[in-house]
């Protein structure tokens, strides 16, 4: 199998993962989601077959699935003051609860 999943310049799909991993498409989706019922060699497995191909969940795809974008939108006047500027660098700053796979 190619970095690529086998696909002619495509990104891996979890269904690539799925077959390099030897598990169902619905087993790499519960790795992910911290969903139970999934045995730690089955997970070890997923994620070394998804760190192989490349694999990254698609943010665009999960919130055409969920209908959450997990995104907030941020209307300030001006950051000129110190209240609406601390506020901005806040609320980029990166959390630590971001799914990876």
């Amino acid at each position: 199998m190619t970095r690529t999943g086998g696909r002619a310049g495509g990104a891996p799909r979890s269904v690539d993962v799925a077959r390099l991993a030897g598990v169902s498409q619905k087993t790499v989706s519960r790795v992910p989601n911290g969903e139970r019922y999934v045995s730690e060699d089955v997970r070890r497995r997923v994620l070394a077959a998804a760190g192989e191909l490349g694999y990254r969940l698609n943010s665009a795809a999960r919130a055409l699935a969920s209908g959450r974008t997990r995104s907030i939108g941020v209307v300030t006047l001006g950051t000129a003051l110190r209240g609406p500027a601390s506020l901005l660098i806040g609320v980029e700053r990166p959390s630590s609860g971001a799914p990876t796979l």
